[in-house]
């Protein structure tokens, strides 16, 4: 499991990670800029095989 800015450069290129993803270029660039807490699973052919967001809970976090 890999966080999702590693991830794009494992792949090398982000408009077929958006792909993947199945979501906008444009959100995966503002999701990687913002640095959001997502992860993703993939395979040894670099295969999204699931995708996971990290929530913080509580007062103290």
């Amino acid at each position: 499991m890999v966080r999702l800015k590693d991830f794009v450069k494992l792949v090398g290129n982000a408009r077929k990670v958006s792909r993947q993803l199945n979501v906008s270029p444009q959100l995966l660039n503002d999701a990687i800029k913002k640095d959001k807490d997502i992860f993703i699973e993939h395979d040894k052919d670099l295969n999204i095989v699931d995708c996971y967001v990290k929530k913080q809970w509580g007062k103290l976090c």
